[in-house]
This record gives structure tokens, C-alpha cells and sequence, in this order.
């Protein structure tokens, strides 16, 4: 019994530690988690059920983190993973269904938002855009739109992408290059430099 009540009195262990900071973070880091989720599976249902299968996988191996690294890193990697196993099965069923001579029906477009002052032309060109930018993040590879959305819509440093993925720097950089090569071929803004 003394046994017990010295190691109460010592403090939490460390994987006791661990998972007060993985609370934490759920609670700190959700909304970016689900941002993240939303841009690589395009939209907020998927998401949602991304970041909470990501967060039960990162939780049901809490004890096999190693804490090399940072856990928000690392709960971000497995969270991106899903939305990617989510993306492919997407892809899959999209092929499948193509084959089978089924269509789908158009999703609601959830960037819709009609900001107040915008007139109708400025509406139709900004819709026009984001058609145009997501038809040609959908030519990119998984990874390709993955280290895109990180970098330019997270804001992550290339290091910060390398954790997150587990790429190395070179490659994150390589990823980087050659989407913005594709999608400067694809839309004349980018190339244009506007």
C-alpha cells in the first residue's frame, strides 16, 4: 500500500504524461485538424469522420509513441494518412462507378459564400477560380495535393511538412516543385505570376 501511495505522490508517469498532452491537443489542435482533414478530402462530413478515425488511431497507439519528435506532429501524420486511405477509396469508387456507367451526383460546393459588396461578375469569376484550382489540385497525386494544402494553407515550414508526413526535406521540396510545375501548366495565374 505504501508502494501506491509513493508513486501517486511522485506524479503522473510519462505514459500517463502522454495522454494528458494528447487531451490537450485534441482540444487545442481540433480546428486545425479538421481544416486539414476538409482540404484533403473536400468536405466537412468526410473530414469529420477523418480526424475522428485519426484521433482514435493516434490514441488507440498512444503507448507506441515513442516521443521522438512532437506529439502534434505526429498526431497530424496520422490524421493526414487517413484522409489520404480516405481520398484513394474515393478515387477507387469514383473508377468502379465510372466503369460501371454510374454517376454521382454534383456535391454542394462548400465555398459557396457570396461575400457582401461582391457583385455578380466578381461572383461568377471567384467560383470560376476555385473550379479551375480545384480541377487542377485533383490532377496532382495524393501526396502532391497533401504537401500543397500543408504548406500553402496550413502554412507549415518544408521541416514541419517532413515531420508530418514522414518525408525528408528533399523530398517535401521535390513534392512541392513539381505540383507547382502542374498546376502552373494548368492555370495561366500561376504562371503569370498573379
Amino acid at each position: 500500500m505504501d508502494g501506491v501511495a509513493v508513486k501517486a505522490a511522485s506524479g503522473p508517469t510519462a505514459g500517463q504524461a502522454t495522454r494528458l498532452r494528447f487531451e490537450r491537443l485534441v482540444v487545442e489542435q481540433g480546428p486545425r485538424l479538421f481544416r486539414l482533414a476538409r482540404r484533403l478530402v473536400g468536405n466537412d462530413e468526410d473530414a469529420r469522420e477523418v480526424v475522428q478515425e485519426g484521433l482514435l488511431r493516434a490514441h488507440r497507439s498512444l503507448d507506441g509513441f515513442r516521443g521522438e519528435g512532437q506529439l502534434e506532429a505526429w498526431v497530424m501524420r496520422i490524421v493526414a494518412n487517413q484522409g489520404l486511405r480516405r481520398l484513394r477509396r474515393r478515387r477507387l469508387r469514383q473508377r468502379l462507378e465510372g466503369w460501371l456507367g454510374r454517376r454521382r451526383e454534383d456535391q454542394p460546393d462548400p465555398l459557396g459564400w457570396l461575400p457582401e459588396g461582391e457583385t455578380p461578375s466578381e461572383l461568377l469569376e471567384r467560383r470560376q477560380a476555385v473550379r479551375d484550382l480545384r480541377q487542377a489540385l485533383a490532377t496532382l497525386s495524393a501526396r502532391q495535393q497533401q504537401v500543397v494544402s500543408l504548406r500553402y494553407l496550413e502554412q507549415m515550414s518544408v521541416a514541419q511538412i517532413a515531420e508530418v508526413t514522414g518525408l525528408g526535406p528533399g523530398t517535401v521540396k521535390t513534392h512541392l516543385v513539381r505540383a507547382l510545375q502542374a498546376l502552373r501548366g494548368r492555370l495561366p495565374e500561376v504562371a503569370g505570376g498573379e
